[in-house]
């Protein structure tokens, strides 16, 4: 395990521990982040399917001076805001160019470990920037497009340090009451920033605070199938199945694609693993936080009505119905034109399938 500096926020190390962030080293290490997920997923990192593509440039860092090259994820370009710049005349500057991008890596300067200040002397980085001002559109200029985005509350932020000091200071705050929500915030913005080890970690202290937390499974289900821990992948995929009746985070529609989703997953797991691992939840499952009273009943129904569907484990959509079971009465807030019923036998090939697969995952910033 690498003991080296690993671009990590002091202040994240604070927040799973609870330590005091005075006592904590201004340059922490993988090692530091408590949990079991971090250092599994660092340990193969190469195996992750990363939501957006290595986009490395080079940069100078502001507060110490020195240049590294740094993985800034795909950039958007705020055009309208260069447009509303009355002061700016021609060809934006290299300083005033850095106002007008959104990168979506998460990167910290690999000297310092500091961030939020960068300068590119770079013409290819102020081409490829200026060439979204001139063709308003997504080109050929690879890792950029125009565009901007806030996150779920209206935030704004310019890097992706920006946003997680923002996530960070909401989980400070004593009036925040869903923190484990925030957590799955912070989970995803460092997975869609490029770094799914400090993904693993904001996911797993999430459930901690809040084993419901149905969106927190399914990312750190799919970061550990990417993995191969197809055990704790399965473990986490059912999880998101007991609690999708009761979660109100996303609209029906979007939870049902979830489910659909991660269900996939699951029977995947299932065959390759002959039906060692089970597809759907077990009694074991739900009884620490539900109690066994009517569990086997409820699970034993919903394990025979399934049959009644015809799966294909590379169509999602065939998944619906079964995961509308799970939904409980969320599933009537679905038009029933989107409703999908099916009546036949379960289909499976039993054909040994790759084990990582390129499939979408759905997820929210």
């Amino acid at each position: 395990m690498s003991t080296s500096h690993m671009q990590i926020n002091p202040r994240l190390i604070a927040a799973l521990t609870g330590g005091d962030l005075s006592a904590i080293d201004d340059k922490p290490t993988i090692d530091m982040i408590p949990g079991k997920y971090a250092k599994r997923i660092y340990q193969n990192i190469h195996r992750v399917e990363l939501k957006f593509p290595s986009n490395p440039h080079w940069l100078y860092c502001n507060h110490c001076g020195k240049k590294g090259k740094y993985d800034l994820g795909l950039v958007l370009v705020d055009v309208e805001k260069i447009k509303n710049q009355s002061s700016l005349l021609g060809v934006p500057s290299s300083a005033e160019i850095m106002k007008f991008i959104q990168p979506t890596g998460y990167f910290r300067c690999k000297h310092c470990n500091r961030a939020g200040d960068w300068f590119s002397d770079s013409s290819y980085f102020q081409f490829a920037v200026f060439s979204q001002l001139i063709m308003e559109e997504v080109d050929d200029i690879s890792g950029f497009a125009v565009g901007s985005y806030a996150l779920y509350d209206g935030m704004k932020p310019h890097w992706a340090t920006d946003a997680e000091e923002h996530y960070l200071d909401k989980i400070e705050q004593e009036q925040e009451t869903d923190k484990a929500y925030i957590w799955n915030r912070l989970g995803n913005l460092y997975y869609s920033g490029g770094r799914p080890e400090l993904a693993g970690a904001a996911l797993e202290h999430s459930i901690k605070l809040d084993v419901t937390q149905m969106e927190s499974h399914f990312t750190l289900g799919n970061l550990l199938y990417d993995i191969g821990e197809l055990e704790s992948a399965s473990f986490h995929y059912r999880n998101m199945c007991l609690h999708a009746q009761h979660y109100k985070k996303l609209k029906p529609e979007d939870i049902r694609m979830m489910l659909a989703e991660g269900l996939s997953y699951a029977m995947d797991i299932h065959i390759a693993s002959n039906k060692q691992i089970p597809f759907l939840p077990v009694v074991e499952d739900a009884e620490p936080f539900l109690g066994k009273e009517n569990l086997e009943k409820e699970i034993e129904q919903r394990q025979e009505k399934h049959i009644s569907f015809h799966l294909h484990p590379d169509d999602v959509e065939s998944f619906f119905p079964l995961a509308e079971l799970f939904m409980g009465d969320q599933k009537k807030a679905i038009p029933k034109r989107k409703r999908r019923i099916e009546k036949a036998m379960v289909h499976s090939s039993g054909k040994k399938r790759k084990a990582k697969q390129k499939k979408k995952k759905k997820m929210k910033k």
